[in-house]
């Protein structure tokens, strides 16, 4: 009775493996080329079952944003590390992502709609909502900051790389 799904989980399990491999080598370059100092895929794969998301985001000192994502089917696992000075030039994600700053460093946000900078310190998680949100993050600690990073809903490379916004000169 248990076969076949044990013999379905394994393939599929081996399928997700051999496609990390393959996606990640794909996806490595075009992440180092846009900036970020150190990436590692930590893994990449499919819910076995559809999954959707709705995430309700109130960001302090500006509105809430409603996040909907019909196929979160796909997900991906980055670990960031930024070294002291280090940036990711402005970017997006093809997903929607959730962080968390393990530190030691302290990380700045740029939200390429405000140029506003967002602070995140150590143990800090925060919301991404990917999908046209444009920003640039820097590390202006004097410590390496490292970020997990979980993205739902990816469609191809996780990160894409932006221009700068014409009224927005922060890096």
């Amino acid at each position: 009775m248990y076969a076949r799904p044990m013999r379905r989980r394994a393939a599929v399990v081996l399928a997700s493996a051999a496609g990390a491999a393959i996606l990640g080598a794909s996806v490595m370059p075009s992440i180092a080329d846009h900036g970020l100092p150190h990436v590692e895929l930590l893994g990449r794969g499919t819910f076995l079952d559809k999954v959707s998301l709705h995430v309700r985001n109130k960001i302090s000192g500006r509105g809430t944003q409603a996040i909907q994502i019909s196929d979160a089917s796909d997900l991906v696992v980055l670990r960031i590390t930024i070294e002291p000075g280090g940036i990711a030039p402005w970017h997006g994600h093809t997903g929607t992502g959730f962080l968390v700053n393990l530190g030691p460093g302290v990380l700045t946000n740029y939200i390429g709609e405000d140029c506003e900078p967002r602070l995140f310190y150590p143990n800090d998680a925060f919301v991404d909502p990917g999908h046209g949100d444009l920003h640039a993050v820097r590390n202006d600690s004097t410590s390496e900051v490292v970020l997990i990073a979980t993205f739902l809903g990816v469609e191809g490379p996780p990160v894409t790389p932006e221009p700068a916004p014409t009224d927005c000169n922060v890096l």
